[in-house]
């Protein structure tokens, strides 16, 4: 979305600065045109964020993008970032594809603490990607001695999305990004985004 910024200069006459405004005021309702193209500043603002979750309906859950309403409470409510690693990082060398990585910025901000948990092992209970979230997210809040953690770059991560540990659900923010890193064609599987 583009906005877009005018310089506006209001004129009024009045025996008093009040009556001047008025005036200026009456004077500008009656449409004195566009401004000078000089006058005229353009910002892009950065997308509002779209999450994308699990939600029930008549035919059980389906990936869905929520409406502003939801996606404002979402904003409100305590999560963690979800990230996948840009190719050919570090991150992407040494986790595993479909890994659910969750990580908080360390005190530097160049760099970013992961936790992230790929079922390498084919746990029967580490199958959807929530519980992969689920269990990385355990790591991460109990700083848990593990291999399955590092600090990575921010430069080489991309941030996709938020895992919400007390509703235990993933918002997907970046859909394409995230299909990809699961290698899923088509829609999202609902059961990916909840446990």
């Amino acid at each position: 979305m583009t906005r877009y910024l005018f310089k506006l200069e209001l004129g009024g006459d009045g025996d008093t600065p009040e009556a001047a405004w008025q005036d200026a005021i009456e004077a500008f309702m009656l449409d004195p045109g566009m401004p000078e193209p000089e006058d005229i500043t353009i910002e892009q603002k950065e997308d509002k964020d779209v999450f994308t979750i699990a939600v029930p309906t008549q035919f059980g859950r389906q990936a869905k993008t929520v409406p502003d309403q939801y996606a404002r409470a979402l904003k409100r409510m305590p999560r963690v970032r979800l990230y996948i690693p840009k190719l050919a990082t570090p991150a992407a060398v040494i986790i595993k594809a479909k890994s659910a990585i969750v990580g908080v910025p360390s005190g530097d901000t160049e760099r970013v603490e992961i936790y992230y948990e790929g079922n390498v092992n084919g746990a029967c209970n580490l199958t959807r990607f929530a519980e992969r979230c689920q269990c990385a997210f355990g790591r991460l809040a109990t700083n848990y001695p593990t291999v399955a953690h590092m600090m990575a770059s921010r430069n080489d991560l991309e941030p996709v999305g938020f895992f919400y540990p007390q509703e235990k659900i993933v918002a997907i923010t970046d859909v394409e990004k995230f299909k990809h890193w699961l290698g899923i064609e088509g829609d999202i599987p609902a059961d990916e985004l909840y446990v």
